[in-house]
């Protein structure tokens, strides 16, 4: 067997604490019920995906301010390594892209924008005036909108879970908003405080909506949405320096392959969607199956005959009883 282990938390320099008196906040992903479909749930495993990454922070960010690895009021040092623009099977190594190409045998050619900005509010103006990730994304969206043409983001229609076409339907596919630092220059019970009046976390959406606010962003003149809620059009990824960002972004990215919070245990076990401080880079063989990543080489149990190692190429596997051998 080769396993391929992908390291990459040297580049994305993020710290891991995980001080007992600092909440972990993260969204309940609901469960879509599966009955056996290979392919991407809420977004397409296989073809082009153009995402945006939106690395954001407050005018106010008053933590650790001479950490070059993100230095208030400028650009991650290491943004443009997230992801490629321009796919390419030899892609920029550790981005994004790399990381899709491997684990999908270049089956998803994953890429996007990155942009760097800065809220037009202050975090204290967003808590003072009793604002929440709805609207401090929603500022962001319009201030990006002035200039920025979301059709590059709108490739895809899903026609339903598990049936996705080539073509656009005026829906944004996918937004990251990757945050510097919500608060993190408080100690923890203020800094909770402030999370969750500003309903910042991990989550597997760019917002939650609440009426009689729509569930969606308008963008292009009103010609496009960003959809908010669960499987919509993004995920939110707050604190850089308390998590490891990356990780996580892959990792809410995976809710919208595979699906929601009960994947975190047991069968993402090593994988994109281990969840629970189960800390991984790897996609294992269940995920792969599931995906279309990879072939099944079936084994009746009872046979005399076996299946060798040097039978399983690259993107197979077999499962024998609970035992599952990937390649």
């Amino acid at each position: 067997m080769i396993f391929t282990l992908f390291f990459i938390h040297n580049i994305f320099g993020q710290s891991e604490t995980s001080e007992e008196n600092y909440k972990y906040f993260h969204g309940n992903v609901p469960n879509v019920p599966y009955s056996g479909q290979i392919g991407g749930l809420a977004l397409p495993s296989e073809g082009h995906i153009h995402a945006l990454f939106i690395f954001a922070q407050f005018p106010d960010d008053g933590y650790d301010s001479t950490n070059q690895a993100w230095p208030i009021g400028g650009n991650p040092g290491n943004m443009n390594q997230w992801v490629d623009e321009i796919w390419s099977p030899n892609a920029t190594p550790f981005s994004m892209t790399d990381y899709f190409n491997q684990m999908s045998l270049n089956k998803l050619k994953f890429t996007g924008k990155v942009i760097s900005v800065i809220t037009p509010h202050t975090r204290q103006w967003y808590l003072d005036n009793n604002k929440n990730r709805y609207h401090i994304h929603k500022d962001i969206i319009e201030q990006l909108d002035q200039t920025l043409d979301f059709a590059e983001f709108d490739r895809w229609s899903r026609v339903s879970f598990y049936n996705h076409i080539n073509n656009p339907d005026g829906k944004v596919d996918f937004i990251f908003f990757i945050w510097r630092n919500i608060a993190r220059e408080y100690p923890g019970d203020i800094r909770n405080d402030i999370m969750g009046r500003l309903d910042m976390g991990w989550y597997a959406s760019i917002a939650q909506s609440y009426y009689p606010d729509p569930d969606y962003y308008t963008v292009d003149n009103g010609l496009r949405k960003v959809i908010l809620n669960d499987y919509g059009s993004g995920c939110t990824v707050g604190d850089y320096f308390f998590k490891d960002a990356f990780r996580f972004a892959i990792h809410e990215f995976a809710h919208y392959l595979l699906g929601g919070n009960e994947y975190h245990n047991v069968h993402a076990f090593w994988a994109m969607l281990s969840g629970y401080e189960v800390r991984s880079y790897m996609i294992n063989a269940w995920e792969r199956y599931r995906l279309g990543w990879c072939n099944l080489i079936a084994v009746r149990y009872g046979l005399s005959s076996g299946v060798y190692l040097y039978q399983l190429t690259s993107g197979s596997f077999t499962s024998i009883k609970k035992l599952v051998l990937m390649k």
